[in-house]
């Protein structure tokens, strides 16, 4: 039977192959391969005729990407303060550096993990519902800011105590006594080893420790009773380390409240955000090193799965420091 007149027959596209990448970009097909699989001997004007090549006639790769699942526990896109965000963010930028991406989920949905091309987990987490992974083979988990050496993870976190003991240290110093500490959760690891700072501070120095000066943002009082609480104490200075919370804390404090800083009431806030630097007065901040914990992150998770049969004595803790930057938010009290 004739074909209609004026219908084409549509033909079956040839697939591109290697091959024609490597004609296209004038290349061997062994430097194609080595640019496909990613690797670092490649010339850098090579590598980019090869992608422009494949580029050109469409070519589309048969390669896995090798993918870092990081696994979120408490966010919220509202909160004041990306603890998680800037955490991702820079997990992304270091971990992009060893060729490997990214694959964001949250711990609700673990099961993800154990049919995906993961080869591995670092956890942003605040509870233990990622010890579901314990055990699972071939899939080395790294937590971060929560250790979970009992399950067998790999963790790299912040000294807490240090950073508690860091501001507190720093107010006795100025003749503060009444000193008040404001968490988000009692629960959390984090919060607990910074309270812990916050009284072996006050023991330290002889100073009585008082519940009625502890406040948590995240426990069901409301903000402004709770403010007003702690003010009521009598405090001379605040530990604000309610991380999606401390500049409303501010706001509560100098708007509402209008308690002029530091003359009526010294702060110390945990977040070093840049906008705290142009506060009137600039705020006291302690520097979490954000940075140096992503990057010993990726270091260490492309470590444990490039090398998955090296043997690990124990589970690894690496602890790293915090820096007080001090600024106008704090001042002396004369008894």
């Amino acid at each position: 039977m004739k074909e209609p007149i004026g219908i084409a027959r549509s033909r079956p596209r040839r697939k591109v192959s290697v091959q024609d990448v490597a004609r296209q970009a004038r290349v061997s097909l062994g430097t194609v391969s080595r640019v496909i699989n990613q690797k670092t001997d490649v010339d850098p004007e090579l590598r980019r005729r090869v992608f422009l090549a494949g580029r050109k006639l469409g070519f589309v790769p048969r390669v896995q990407t090798r993918q870092i699942a990081v696994v979120t526990g408490r966010v919220s896109p509202f909160a004041n303060v990306g603890y998680v965000t800037s955490l991702v963010t820079l997990l992304a930028k270091h971990l992009s550096a060893h060729k490997y991406s990214i694959h964001l989920l949250d711990v609700e949905n673990l099961d993800q993990i154990f049919h995906s091309s993961v080869q591995g987990v670092i956890g942003i987490v605040f509870d233990q519902r990622i010890a579901l992974l314990q055990g699972f083979p071939s899939l080395p988990v790294v937590t971060l800011n929560c250790p979970m050496r009992e399950f067998g993870f790999h963790s790299i976190a912040w000294d807490h105590v240090q950073q508690a003991r860091l501001a507190t240290d720093h107010l006795i110093e100025q003749g503060h006594r009444k000193i008040a500490f404001l968490e988000n959760s009692p629960e959390p690891w984090g919060m607990r080893n910074r309270l812990k700072g916050y009284r072996d501070s006050l023991e330290a120095a002889g100073i009585p420790f008082s519940p009625d000066r502890v406040g948590y943002t995240m426990e069901g009082e409301k903000l402004y009773d709770l403010v007003s609480r702690l003010l009521n104490q009598g405090i001379t200075a605040l530990l604000n380390f309610s991380e999606d919370a401390c500049l409303d804390v501010v706001h509560l404090l100098t708007h509402i409240f209008k308690i002029t800083i530091p003359d009526q009431l010294s702060v110390v806030t945990m977040e070093n955000l840049p906008v705290f630097q142009y506060f009137s007065p600039p705020h006291t901040v302690v520097v979490q090193p954000f940075e140096d914990l992503a990057r010993n992150a990726a270091e260490h998770i492309v470590r444990l799965c490039e090398n998955p049969n090296r043997p690990e004595a124990a589970p690894l803790d690496i602890l790293l420091p915090n820096q007080l930057v001090v600024r106008d938010s704090t001042g002396k009290v004369y008894l």
